[in-house]
Order: structure tokens, then C-alpha cells, then sequence
């Protein structure tokens, strides 16, 4: 059974902080805290950045759900200073409900959402040795453009960028 997608509404806070809890407990290279330092947030801090992802102008937070439960998630933003760029932030699959047409459908909501923003370009970085993220970026469309940075906080963690014409 396919994944239900739907956005995540700006007052699902208990949701935003389990998924991004379980994601980072799944995958910490990949965020730049720790749990230990997400744990630490007040609710205040919870309740701000749920509202960044979901509740403001130019920014989306879709969920995937299967039978019932959240399994992943992948945000989108306009840059605001360029506004015909779109950028991809924080795609995540549960490992235990990992499936590649979850991850394929959270994209192309992402995709879709960019488009009807009237987006040209969509860009993310992708943590390197990461091969399946990247392969479904790839198989999308995006292409790699050649430029890396470290991960914040990380020695050893290489992001690559990639980008997608719209």
C-alpha cells in the first residue's frame, strides 16, 4: 500500500518533534545536532520551529503516512532572496516502513509544491556516501553540481550539492 502525503500543519508539533527525533536517531550523521541537544529544547523552541517548516509563506513540511503512523518526511522553502530558487531540506524514511516509492513520493510532492511556487531551480545537499538518498535524487532528475562543504560541526561528513531545473 503506497504512502498517504500530506503537509504538516503548523500546530502538529508533537508530530514535527517525534519525527525529527526518530530521524535523527535513525540517521544523526546526517543533522547537525545531536538528539541530546534536540531533547533539550523547551517547547517554546519546538512550537517556533514547527511554525518555520509549516507555518509560514514559502516553506512546506509533507509527511508520509502508512497505516496510520508517520514514516518520513522532506521539507521545502523558497530562498528569500532569490525567489525562483527552491530548496530541499531533512528527506527521511523510516527504516522500518522504508520504502523507495515513500521517499519517490515525498520528492515529487516536494517537486510539485516547488512548480506550483513557480520555482525554476530546486537545490539541496545530500551527505556524501549517502547512496540511495542520492540515487532517488538522481533518478528525479537532479544532478550533481560539482560543488561539497563539510557539515557543520562534522569533520569527516561531506555534503554535495545538487540541483534540479524545473
Amino acid at each position: 500500500m503506497a504512502a498517504h502525503i500530506r503537509t504538516l500543519k503548523s500546530d502538529e508539533v508533537e508530530l514535527f518533534r517525534e519525527l525529527r527525533l526518530r530521524a535523527i536517531d535513525d540517521t544523526p550523521q546526517a543533522f547537525v545536532e545531536s538528539r541530546k541537544e534536540a531533547l533539550s529544547r523547551s517547547a517554546a523552541e519546538w512550537r517556533e520551529l514547527a511554525e518555520l517548516v509549516a507555518g509560514q509563506p514559502g516553506s512546506v513540511m509533507f509527511v508520509a503516512e502508512e497505516k496510520q503512523r508517520a514514516s518520513g518526511f522532506i521539507f521545502g522553502r523558497i530562498d528569500p532572496e532569490e525567489r525562483l530558487l527552491g530548496h530541499i531540506g531533512g528527506l527521511w524514511v523510516d527504516r522500518a516502513c522504508a520504502r523507495r516509492d515513500t521517499a519517490d513520493a515525498l520528492l515529487e510532492s516536494t517537486i510539485h509544491w516547488a512548480r506550483s511556487c513557480g520555482l525554476q531551480r530546486l537545490l539541496l545537499m545530500v551527505a556524501g556516501g549517502a547512496s540511495v538518498p542520492e540515487r532517488v535524487y538522481l533518478n528525479a532528475g537532479f544532478r550533481n553540481t560539482g560543488c561539497t562543504e563539510k557539515m557543520p560541526g562534522a569533520t569527516t561528513v561531506e555534503m554535495r550539492e545538487m540541483l534540479l531545473e524545473l
